[in-house]
């Protein structure tokens, strides 16, 4: 039985390639025995076809749910990412 917290870092980006690349290299250095991270990342540019590619790169140590929200503006972002969050089985959520 694994009792370790389950955490949900949510990240919405929007043409941020670079302070992407750095928010999830922070987050990929995270170890803790006692909490699993996960990452739910929302692009809100459904034509930019390299922010799934960098965050694979950055990102190795923790799960990664990528998501594209089509309907531009931070609400229908921040939306989508709370709803793969709900159905993800976690304990917490960091926006």
């Amino acid at each position: 039985m694994n009792d370790k917290l389950k955490i949900a870092f949510t990240i919405i980006t929007y043409k941020r390639h670079l302070s992407l690349a750095k928010c999830l290299e922070s987050i990929n250095r995270l170890s803790n025995e006692l909490i699993d991270f996960q990452v739910i990342l929302v692009s809100n540019d459904p034509h930019d076809m390299e922010v799934e590619m960098i965050a694979r790169q950055q990102l190795s140590k923790h799960p990664l749910i990528f998501a594209i929200e089509p309907k531009r503006g931070i609400p229908y972002a921040r939306n989508k990412s709370v709803e793969i969050a709900l159905n993800t089985n976690i304990d917490g959520i960091f926006f």
